[in-house]
């Protein structure tokens, strides 16, 4: 999906207060980017069509990094490297359990991944 495309796709979503956070071409396609806005630490991972999500960088579990985790892209799911704990990196929810992390809209624009901070 282009930038533009992902611009459009997300101009219906309600305005909020979207901060920039990184450049698109700044995210790997292996491993999330950690970034803090505004006091939050939130871990950014690029989609195979060059999209974006972004979740809560700290584990429910023992509060690890989730950034320092492994992401499978294609699954769209980070691997807690503590104690292999599997999160949807498109909804925050634990793969196989009940716990999840915050998870954050997103969007690009010019090239940039911007979060929106409304739901903190």
């Amino acid at each position: 999906m282009t930038e533009a495309a992902l611009s459009e796709k997300n101009s219906d979503a309600p305005a909020g207060n979207y901060v920039a956070a990184a450049k698109l071409v700044d995210l790997e396609d292996d491993q999330g980017l950690f970034v803090e806005l505004e006091g939050v630490q939130i871990v950014l991972f690029k989609t195979e069509d060059d999209g974006v999500h972004a979740i809560g960088n700290v584990c429910p579990h023992q509060g690890a990094p989730l950034a320092e985790g492994w992401y499978e892209q294609e699954e769209c799911v980070v691997t807690c490297a503590l104690h292999a704990w599997d999160f949807d990196v498109r909804t925050g929810q634990r793969v196989n359990g009940p716990e999840s992390v915050p998870s954050y809209d997103t969007r690009i624009v010019n090239g940039i991944v911007e979060v929106a901070l409304n739901n903190i």
